[in-house]
């Protein structure tokens, strides 16, 4: 009992592990009812190397911890930049699914596949006014796989509307990682202004709108080659104009929209 285990140098070790060993001729086996890693619990992790001869150290667990606790592992282990880790600013308690592979030689890579599952999470997006409610309810499993993430289906309240979430890092011959983020909501012009989505200066304007419209949004992780940016689509059916042609409209009306906000640090 009271293990501690350095399963790879500068990640999060295991703690406080109670365990059962087994070896063999051929390989070596742990299996523990219960480890921390940081502050974060494990009631299920298993800890296996099949083949002394081809040693591949490989560690399934189960986690449950905060989110702060997640984004420390993600960054210790650097399994995502730094300028990725910086835009994930989440509240919640979160479930992680540890599945690594890590060869004990060194011309062999590590596989790692982290499945993050929140079920009720409010998340604040980087370059905007940090306020409750803007992205909430976030729930739905996050797999990040090497350099590679994916979100499929994750749901979400944004700015009070239902909207539906998906992930993804494009698959290129680049080592740098292009992660995207789509999105599908609705949005009201008064939520725009509450949130302050919409710069102040262009408040005059907007008060010259109203009502709801389906919206789409586009947001470009930041990488090695850009900043956090992202791109609002719409349509704009179902919102009242009273400004001046060509841009007054009535609700059934569509005049397309786009807008592009880039994060500037």
């Amino acid at each position: 009992s009271d293990v501690f285990l350095e399963y790879q140098k500068g990640w999060p070790e295991l703690h406080n592990t109670k365990a059962q060993l087994q070896f063999t001729e051929k390989g070596m086996w742990i299996e523990s009812p219960h480890s921390n890693i940081l502050s974060s619990t494990s009631n299920n992790t298993m800890v296996t190397i099949e083949k002394f001869l081809d040693p591949i150290l490989k560690i399934d667990a189960d986690l449950k911890g905060s989110a702060s606790d997640g984004l420390v592992f993600l960054q210790q282990s650097k399994l995502l930049s730094e300028d990725l880790i910086s835009t994930l600013d989440v509240n919640d308690n979160i479930f992680i699914n540890l599945d690594l592979s890590i060869p004990l030689k060194r011309q062999k890579k590590i596989d790692t596949k982290v499945t993050v599952t929140l079920n009720d999470a409010e998340y604040y997006p980087p370059g905007l006014k940090r306020k409750q409610g803007l992205v909430s309810h976030l729930k739905g499993d996050v797999v990040i796989h090497n350099q590679s993430i994916q979100g499929k289906a994750l749901t979400a309240t944004i700015m009070n509307k239902p909207a539906e979430i998906n992930m993804i890092t494009a698959k290129s011959q680049s080592t740098i990682p292009d992660t995207k983020i789509f999105i599908d909501t609705q949005s009201t012009i008064n939520n725009l202004l509450d949130y302050e989505i919409i710069p102040p200066k262009l408040n005059p304007v907007m008060k010259q709108l109203s009502g709801n419209s389906q919206v789409k949004i586009q947001v470009d992780l930041p990488n090695q080659e850009r900043p956090f940016s992202f791109t609002v689509l719409s349509d704009l059916k179902g919102i009242d104009s009273k400004l001046p042609e060509p841009l007054k409209k009535s609700e059934k009306q569509s005049l397309p929209l786009k807008f592009e906000v880039t994060q500037v640090n």
